[in-house]
């Protein structure tokens, strides 16, 4: 809708790339996105429902809570799907 406006902007710097699409936070109303792969493993998708924590999804199938990536996050990262499967 060509009315709607941005409810806030972030800007990354030179040389960074976002890898994932942003999403909101419902239980803290922020968002979260992730750049050059800042996690122990790739990154495929941050998923967010409303009411429940959002949950990381790793390219090798993993999935983890947010709150637990943030405590610590370089954690290892297991591999869940074959090399011959793709997410």
């Amino acid at each position: 809708v060509s009315d709607q406006k941005p409810l806030g902007s972030w800007s990354v710097k030179q040389g960074q790339i976002i890898t994932c699409p942003a999403v909101c936070n419902f239980q803290t109303g922020e968002y979260i996105v992730v750049h050059d792969n800042k996690l122990s493993a790739e990154v495929c998708r941050i998923l967010s429902v409303q009411g429940t924590e959002p949950l990381v999804l790793f390219k090798e199938g993993a999935v983890r809570g947010l709150e637990a990536l943030l405590a610590e996050p370089q954690q290892k990262i297991e591999t869940v799907i074959s090399d011959e499967e793709v997410i």
